[in-house]
C-alpha cells in the first residue's frame, strides 16, 4: 500500500468534472445519475438482487465523485430493503471536500446523502476508512490507494462489483490482470459485475477468472457495456497478503445457533469499547446484552480529550492511529458530546519534539479542515479543528440508548452447546457469542475457566486529572495537548460546565492493583507541568476535584482486539515456530468459538475502541473487515504467545 495519498487534479469540461492526470471524465455529459442507475444498478440486478438479503456487498473500483455510492444509497432507500449494505470502493486519487462539493452539485435529488457523505469524508491518509449512514445500515468502506494493493489487503465476500473508474486505455492499472486476481478471490459464488466498457482485454481477464460476460447495449454514445456473473469460483488465483497463518481470521462458517439463546451477543464491560461494539450490533438488528457490575472504569473520566499519537514512520502502529483518529473524530456517537469549542491544539516548547510533530504533519499532508501547522512565534504546533474534548458519559448514553444492560457481579462464566453462558448472581445468560471488553479485568474474566494461557498481558498505568470550573480564566483557551492536556469547557457527570488538566501516568505492576484514590502530590504534579509548557496555570486551591483511574495497556501499546485462540491448542500447533521461525504449513489457529476480546486501549479508548469494535462486529456478523488484514496481526490476541514461542528460536 502506498504511504502518501496524491489529490486528484480536477478540471471542467463544461459542466463536467474531468481527471488532468488521465484526461478522461468522472461522470457521462449525458446523465452521470441516470448513467449510474443504467450501467451499474440495472446492470446488476438492482434493486432484486438484494431482496431478501440480510446483508448485501458491492464493490466497486474508482470512487471518484461518489456518484454510484450516493445512488445506490438512493435505490436501496427506495426499494424498503430490509438488511443491510456494505458498499467497498478504492480510490487512489481522492477528491478533497470542496471539490466534491463542487461535483455534487450536479444532482440536487441527491443533496442530503451527498452532504452526509462530505460531512464522513476521510482526510488522504492510505488505509481503509469506515463509515456509516442510514443508521448504520448503509456502511460505506473506502480504500485509499492502489486498488490491486487495497483489494489484496480486503477480507470480504462480495456480491455485486461495479467496474468503473477511468477508461482502460487511460488507466491501465485498474484494469490489470492482478486486479481482476483480487477481484476474482473476492467474489462470492454467482457474484454479479457491472461496467461502462467493453473492451476486449477487459472481457478475456474476466472470462480467465470464471465469469460469465453478456455484451449489452451501452449507455448515450456508448455503444456496447458488459455485465455478468461468478459462474466458476475454483478458477480464482488472486491471494491475500502474506499475513503469517496464525493470524489469519477466521473462515470456516459458524455452527447454526440452536435458537436456545437469550441474546446474540453477550458483551462483559460497559466502557467505550463495549458499548461500541453493543450499539453496533444493535444496529445491525441484534440483541446485545452488556454486563456491568459498576465499579469504576477509565471511560468513566469527567472529559476525555482526542489528542493523537501519531508517529513519524510508516509502520502498522502508525497506520492504526491515523485510520483510527479520522473515525473517532466522525463518529456520529460523539455528535453531542463534544465540547462546544472545537478544535485540538498539540504544542511542545521543546525545539526537537516542534520539528517532530512538523514532519508528522509533512507525511499526512491533510488539508487544513483537518490539520493545520501553527509556526508562530511562542505558539509552535499543530491544530486539528475536526478533534478536541468530548463529555464521555454523554458518548456513553448515545451508544446505549436500547441496549439492554444487567447489573451485579458475574459469579460463572462457561461454554454450552448454544454458546456461551454467563451468571450474574442469581440470574443466568445464554448468548451465541462472548465478548471480553473489561479492560483490567478482562484477564480476570478469561482466566476463570476459559483457558487463557498465560499469554495475555495486560498492565495497568493508574494517573489522575484534576478538576476546575469551567470558567476558570487561568487556562488556555480551548483543548490543547503538550505532554500533559486541558480539555475544553464540557458537561460533567454532575451537569456542571467543567475543565481538566491531567494527566499523570504512573507505572504500576500487573498483579495486586486496586482502583487509585487520588494524591495531592499528583495535584501538584498536573498543575507543575501546565503551568511549564503553557506559562501559567491555576493556583491549586482552585481544583474543585480530582480523579483518578486505570489504564488497561498492552507492552507493544496495540489493544488485544479479535478471537480468542483456544489456547493450549494453538501452543502446541505452532510449537515447531520454536525451531524456526520461518516454519509454514501449520495451518490456521484454532479458536475457541464465539469468544472474543476487546481491550488494551489504555488512553486512547475514545480514539480506536469505535473502529476496533466496529472490526468485533464484522468479525461476529461475518461481515467484510473494516480493518487492513496486515494489521491484523499487531492487534491478533495470541501475538504475544507467538512471541514467546519464537523467543525459545533465539535463546
Amino acid at each position: 500500500m502506498i504511504r502518501k495519498i496524491e489529490k486528484a487534479s480536477l478540471i471542467w469540461r463544461g459542466n463536467v468534472p474531468s481527471s488532468s492526470r488521465f484526461d478522461d471524465i468522472y461522470y457521462s455529459s449525458q446523465g452521470g445519475h441516470e448513467e449510474t442507475d443504467y450501467v451499474f444498478l440495472q446492470g446488476v440486478g438492482a434493486p432484486s438482487c438484494w431482496h431478501n438479503k440480510s446483508h448485501f456487498v458491492i464493490a466497486e473500483t474508482g470512487f471518484g465523485t461518489g456518484l454510484n455510492f450516493m445512488a445506490t444509497c438512493k435505490a436501496w432507500v427506495a426499494s424498503k430493503a430490509t438488511g443491510t449494505l456494505t458498499y467497498i470502493s478504492t480510490e487512489k486519487y481522492p477528491l478533497s471536500d470542496q471539490q466534491l462539493q463542487e461535483t455534487h452539485k450536479a444532482f440536487p435529488e441527491l443533496a442530503d446523502i451527498a452532504q452526509g457523505l462530505r460531512a464522513a469524508w476521510p482526510p488522504a491518509t492510505p488505509g481503509f476508512h469506515l463509515r456509516s449512514f442510514l443508521g448504520g445500515k448503509v456502511k460505506l468502506l473506502l480504500l485509499f490507494g492502489d486498488a490491486t494493493d487495497c483489494f489484496a489487503d480486503l477480507d470480504a465476500k462480495v456480491d455485486a462489483w461495479f467496474f468503473d473508474g477511468f477508461s482502460p486505455a487511460k488507466n491501465p492499472d485498474l484494469w490489470s490482470d492482478a486486479l481482476f486476481d483480487q477481484i476474482a478471490r473476492l467474489s462470492n459464488p454467482g457474484a454479479r459485475f457491472a461496467t461502462y466498457t467493453a473492451a476486449s482485454h477487459v472481457r478475456d481477464a474476466l472470462e480467465a477468472r470464471g465469469f460469465l460476460v453478456e455484451k449489452v447495449a451501452g449507455f448515450g454514445r456508448k455503444r456496447r457495456r458488459f455485465i455478468g456473473q461468478l459462474k466458476e469460483k475454483e478458477t480464482v488465483t488472486g491471494t491475500p497478503p502474506p499475513i503469517p497463518e496464525w493470524a489469519a481470521p477466521p473462515t470456516a462458517p459458524r455452527a447454526p445457533s440452536t435458537g436456545d439463546t437469550s441474546h446474540s451477543t453477550i458483551i462483559i464491560g460497559a466502557g467505550i469499547a463495549g458499548a461500541s461494539l453493543a450499539h453496533m450490533l444493535h444496529a445491525r438488528g441484534q440483541q446485545p446484552l452488556v454486563i456491568t457490575n459498576g465499579s469504576p472504569a477509565a471511560s468513566d473520566v469527567p472529559a476525555a480529550i482526542l489528542a493523537p499519537g501519531f508517529q513519524r514512520g510508516v509502520q502498522p502502529s502508525a497506520i492504526f492511529a491515523e485510520i483510527c483518529f479520522a473515525h473517532a473524530c466522525w463518529n456520529p456517537a460523539y455528535r453531542t458530546a463534544w465540547a462546544k469549542e472545537k478544535g485540538l491544539h498539540l504544542t511542545s516548547d521543546d525545539p526537537t519534539e516542534q520539528q517532530r510533530l512538523y514532519a508528522i504533519a509533512d507525511k499526512l499532508d491533510w488539508d487544513e479542515s483537518w490539520l493545520a501547522k501553527n509556526e508562530a512565534a511562542g505558539s509552535t504546533g499543530l491544530f486539528f479543528p475536526r478533534s478536541g474534548s468530548l463529555a464521555p458519559q454523554v458518548a456513553l448514553s448515545n451508544l446505549m440508548e436500547d441496549i439492554e444492560a444487567a447489573h451485579g457481579e458475574i459469579s460463572n462464566i462457561s461454554r454450552v452447546a448454544s454458546g456461551w453462558r454467563v451468571t450474574v448472581g442469581c440470574k443466568s445468560y445464554t448468548a451465541e457469542n462472548l465478548v471480553i471488553a473489561a479492560a483490567m479485568n478482562s484477564d480476570i474474566f478469561l482466566n476463570s475457566g476459559l483457558n487463557l494461557g498465560g499469554f495475555l498481558e495486560l498492565r495497568a498505568k493508574p494517573g489522575q486529572i484534576e478538576i476546575v470550573a469551567g470558567d476558570t480564566a487561568a487556562l488556555p483557551s480551548g483543548s490543547m495537548a503538550y505532554g500533559g492536556y486541558v480539555t475544553a469547557q464540557t458537561q460533567g457527570v454532575s451537569g456542571a460546565t467543567i475543565r481538566t488538566i491531567g494527566s499523570t501516568f504512573d507505572v504500576k505492576p500487573k498483579a495486586g492493583n486496586k482502583w487509585p484514590s487520588p494524591k495531592p502530590e499528583n495535584s501538584v504534579e498536573n498543575l507543575a507541568t501546565l503551568e511549564k509548557a503553557m506559562g501559567a496555570a491555576p493556583n491549586i486551591t482552585e481544583i474543585t476535584a480530582s480523579w483518578a483511574g486505570m489504564r488497561a495497556t498492552t507492552p507493544d501499546y496495540m489493544p488485544y482486539v479479535g478471537p480468542v485462540p483456544d489456547w493450549d491448542a494453538a501452543k502446541h500447533q505452532y510449537r515447531h515456530l520454536a525451531k524456526d521461525r520461518k516454519y509454514r504449513g501449520l495451518g490456521t489457529m484454532p479458536y475457541q468459538q464465539g469468544l472474543y476480546l476487546l481491550t488494551g486501549f489504555g488512553s486512547k479508548g475514545f480514539q480506536q475502541a469505535p473502529l476496533c469494535a466496529a472490526y468485533t462486529a464484522a468479525l461476529i456478523c461475518q461481515e467484510p473487515l473494516p480493518l487492513p488484514l496486515s494489521l491484523v496481526p499487531y492487534l491478533h490476541p495470541a501475538r504475544h504467545m507467538i512471541k514467546s514461542i519464537v523467543r525459545q528460536d533465539a535463546e
